[in-house]
């Protein structure tokens, strides 16, 4: 299937491809910095599909209203 034909599928029923996309993203990378301490954030950024750590932090604050940086934070203060 064709990535326009998906956007249109999408488009359908009131969602938009790109939105939808950033969004499995960041969840993703939320889950990977949850899972592994032994990975650099820049690691886990580009398994999870950002080209780079800012387009990265760009996305995951307009998603979870929190920076990477304060995400972690947050789960590290919830462990101790």
């Amino acid at each position: 299937m064709s990535k326009s034909k998906i956007q249109k599928i999408f488009h359908d029923n009131g969602k938009k491809y790109n939105e939808v996309v950033k969004v499995l993203r960041v969840n993703l990378l939320a889950e990977k910095i949850k899972n592994n301490v032994s990975k650099t954030i820049i690691e886990l950024c580009y398994e999870s599909g950002f080209n780079s750590r800012t387009n990265a932090d760009i996305q995951f604050k307009q998603v979870k209203n929190l920076t990477i940086k304060e995400y972690k934070n947050k789960l590290k203060n919830k462990a101790e």
